[in-house]
């Protein structure tokens, strides 16, 4: 192979591994768009009794919240989690899309299948939730 075609190749093979570092790195929000988003259940599980607040969580304010968080393009296989380990769990519809969120001490969001994605800055989100579903005015 000559001199040039091996720069292009290289080229070209920078550029595809930018370009999927920029897909896969990059933040994806949580809400795509708030009029084609549902939340269906909130439960709470912080005292360990897994308890669902749906009809005393503000849902509207709730999105408000969840509007401002992202997630990791990085997509990870899970099998389960420990119930132990959940704050809380929100069953949503996001773009008509089934979109399932577990918080705590491990944050992340999936749809079907096992591929699940980590929630970025969790604990500050945990914490603007902890406040709604104490003050919900």
């Amino acid at each position: 192979m000559t001199k040039p075609k091996r720069i292009v190749l290289i080229v070209m093979l920078a550029a595809v591994a930018a370009g999927l570092c920029f897909v896969f790195l990059r933040a994806h929000p949580l809400v795509a768009d708030s009029a084609d988003f549902e939340i269906h259940s909130v439960v709470d599980n912080r005292d360990g009794a897994y308890k669902n607040i749906t009809s005393t969580v503000d849902k509207e304010k709730l999105a408000a919240i969840l509007k401002k968080y992202s997630y990791s393009g990085v997509p990870f296989t899970f099998d389960s989690y420990s119930l132990n380990d959940v704050r809380f769990e929100l069953d949503c519809l996001s773009g008509g899309k089934p979109l399932h969120l577990v918080l705590g001490k491990k944050s992340f969001a999936y749809g079907f299948g096992k591929r699940a994605y980590i929630i970025r800055n969790s604990s500050t989100l945990l914490a603007e939730i902890d406040i709604l579903v104490k003050d919900p005015s």
